[in-house]
């Protein structure tokens, strides 16, 4: 039998998915994207900033989202 899905567990999933691209890009909080740049001018070193942008950038996003599921702000209107 498959385990419960619970908020809990997708919190836990999303930290942990988050904290394995931060270990695997050697990202860190505190210098924000200008650990994106690589210091080079070939197209190769274009592509890794390019790919590590985007990396970057799913990164704060599993965060973002575990803490807005944490906070309840996940899947309601700010409209209404």
């Amino acid at each position: 039998m498959a385990d419960r899905f619970t908020k809990a567990r997708i919190v836990r999933d999303l930290r942990e998915r988050a904290e394995t691209m931060r270990f695997v890009n050697e990202f860190t909080d505190r210098t924000g994207t200008s650990q994106l740049s690589t210091g080079g001018r070939t197209q190769h070193d274009k592509d890794l900033a390019l790919s590590r942008a985007i990396n970057y950038g799913k990164w704060q996003e599993l965060q973002t989202l575990a803490d807005m599921i944490e906070n309840g702000q996940l899947g309601v209107s700010e409209l209404g």
